[in-house]
């Protein structure tokens, strides 16, 4: 499983510091033993695409299948031209991205920060 995050998801402090750095540390062993592959997009990327959040399966043989949130709701997506075009931001979003060591690097970095918050 590929996992593309913007980095200032990683700066948000959602549930608290303990909780953000608890939540950092487990995406982190799931990198470690190789569960998924996190690529973060940098702050200091210029004009990452802009997309949703959207969920992108790929089947041998079967066509993909699109899961796309918002705020307010979720939905599948069926159809296969939105399916291609969520297939190729997602190798747009890629591109922009982080290596998988650069990538785990930020995590840690931010991991430490939020650590740093939970003993002010």
């Amino acid at each position: 499983m590929i996992l593309i995050l913007n980095e200032a998801v990683l700066m948000y402090c959602t549930g608290g510091p303990h909780v953000m750095s608890a939540q950092l540390i487990h995406l982190m062993e799931m990198v470690e033993i190789d569960l998924i592959r996190v690529h973060t997009i940098s702050m200091k990327t210029r004009r990452p695409p802009f997309t949703m959040s959207f969920t992108l399966l790929s089947f041998t043989g079967e066509a993909d299948a699109l899961y796309v949130e918002d705020g307010v709701t979720g939905r599948r997506v069926n159809e296969e031209p939105e399916a291609s075009r969520m297939d190729r931001i997602f190798s747009d979003l890629l591109a922009v991205a982080l290596s998988p060591e650069e990538s785990l690097k930020l995590l840690n970095l931010h991991r430490r920060k939020h650590e740093d918050e939970s003993q002010d």
